[in-house]
């Protein structure tokens, strides 16, 4: 089953966080998009679209985001990390990242990636 969240914010920054199965659905206006602040976690099988951003994540250990479909973002697709705050590791498998207005993928302070097996196609800027 698909929940349909027009806009949400997932924060706490001291615990393990899994997200599954949602359906985010933006209005291509304003600040509706997945952000993802926690010491670590999951982001799979979620469908995010028509937001600012799709994920935005901020994640201080590790984050993997795996299984998800996220096109026509106003920016980017994914964004990992931030200019104050570092991520230790990601890993990003098997997304479909399409048709975002800038990046698919955007990194700032991360330190170690895995980037495997993704569709990376049709964004603005660039794929990564």
């Amino acid at each position: 089953m698909n929940i349909i969240i027009l806009f949400h914010l997932f924060e706490s920054s001291h615990i393990h966080m899994d997200i599954e199965n949602i359906y985010f659905y933006g209005n291509n206006l304003g600040n509706n998009y997945l952000y993802f602040y926690s010491t670590s976690g999951t982001i799979r099988g979620c469908r995010l679209e028509n937001c600012k951003y799709g994920i935005w994540s901020k994640a201080h250990n590790e984050i993997m985001i795996c299984n998800n479909v996220i096109k026509s973002n106003v920016s980017h697709g994914i964004w990992c990390g931030g200019i104050l705050d570092a991520t230790d590791y990601v890993i990003i498998a098997n997304n479909l990242i399409d048709s975002n207005g800038g990046n698919g993928i955007y990194f700032i302070n991360v330190d170690r990636s895995v980037i495997v097996g993704n569709i990376i196609k049709n964004n603005s800027t660039d794929g990564i």
